[in-house]
């Protein structure tokens, strides 16, 4: 039996305990820095873009006072997350209702402006997706014009990421 240098035994037998951790290791922060999720919008949104909504009819109704308190009460319980992957909706002031929709699931974008809604810069996307638990997601935001391309271009990225494709 020949006997080779310790070296070459070691090329032989495969990488240590040791190098495959720091390989997993590197794999692992790799797959993390993929995943990295860019948030676009996160908050409550401005009053203007409550106010303008049905409340213009309470204004009528009721005046001014009430209108004010009633698009208060909408903006807190309202909060919107936009970023690279999903959107997430958060009703409630007491009880909370989330929904979240992954961007590779929506099959089309669809944004409304009325007329004093352009005037005031707000208006209404809505996401029609292959999610069952909410296939439309209506939300009101301001800029709705840069918002629903942002989003647009996020949903074409996951879809590329995820080899995802929309069967009719």
């Amino acid at each position: 039996m020949t006997s080779l240098p310790e070296g070459k035994e070691a090329e032989q037998q495969g990488p240590t305990p040791e190098q495959r951790e720091t390989t997993e290791q590197n794999q692992l922060a790799q797959e993390k820095a993929e995943i990295k999720e860019e948030v676009f919008y996160d908050g409550r949104l401005p009053l203007r873009v409550f106010h303008l909504s049905h409340n213009i009819l309470w204004l009528l109704l009721l005046g001014w006072n009430v209108g004010i308190f009633i698009s208060l009460g909408q903006r807190y319980a309202l909060q919107l997350k936009i970023t690279s992957m999903r959107i997430v909706v958060t009703t409630g002031l007491v009880s909370q209702h989330v929904e979240q929709v992954d961007l590779f699931r929506v099959v089309d974008i669809e944004r409304d402006q009325s007329v004093l809604d352009r005037i005031f810069g707000v208006g209404t996307i809505v996401l029609y997706s292959e999610d069952k638990t909410s296939p439309t997601l209506p939300f009101r935001i301001a800029n709705p014009g840069f918002f629903a391309e942002k989003i647009k271009e996020c949903v074409f990225k996951e879809r590329r990421k995820r080899r995802a494709i929309a069967v009719d």
